[in-house]
């Protein structure tokens, strides 16, 4: 888009400070953006202040249920198609990222989740070499030592529908 190197890190600067995005830069000048949860809900807030043709609404729980599904003891997951095992700690550590996800506040501490898993010294261990680990249970880099779940935000059906800045009312 004629845009300069310096021009398109300093966007990507931008969107690292604002929290909308982590980025990784290289020596190459390269760089690698991933958008943030935060960054993932911006956007989603602005689609839903765009125009829209006449769609019918998708609720939360139906995306929702088509991405991430678990068994009652959280042994047994399925995310994007993904089908995972997990032993009883492990399961635990999912099911308490799940349930606060579910609340709206996705990120737990390590502290948190080592001191409530029984046994666990230290999240990597309890997931060593399991094809979930940074997948779908993400190490977070801000805040250090969090861990979050790799699903998008959870926006209450009950959010207005207007501009980023607006407050969120609540029931």
């Amino acid at each position: 888009f004629g845009e300069k190197p310096e021009d398109i890190r300093d966007q990507l600067d931008i969107l690292k400070d604002l929290g909308l995005a982590e980025v990784t830069f290289f020596l190459d000048r390269d760089a690698l953006p991933l958008i943030t949860g935060k960054g993932k809900l911006e956007l989603e807030q602005r689609g839903q202040t765009a125009p829209q043709p006449d769609v019918p609404p998708i609720s939360e729980t139906s995306s929702e249920s088509q991405e991430f599904q678990h068994s009652p003891d959280y042994a047994s997951v399925n995310w994007l198609g993904q089908e995972y095992q997990f032993n009883r700690n492990q399961a635990t550590c999912v099911r308490l990222l799940h349930e606060a996800w579910l609340e709206g506040t996705p990120h737990l501490s390590g502290h948190y989740l080592l001191t409530t898993i029984e046994g666990a010294v230290k999240m990597s261990g309890l997931f060593r070499d399991h094809p979930a680990w940074k997948e779908l249970i993400l190490p977070l880099t801000n805040p250090k030592a969090s861990y979050r779940l790799n699903l998008p935000p959870k926006i209450p059906l009950y959010s207005p529908q207007s501009s980023p800045n607006t407050p969120e009312k609540r029931p």
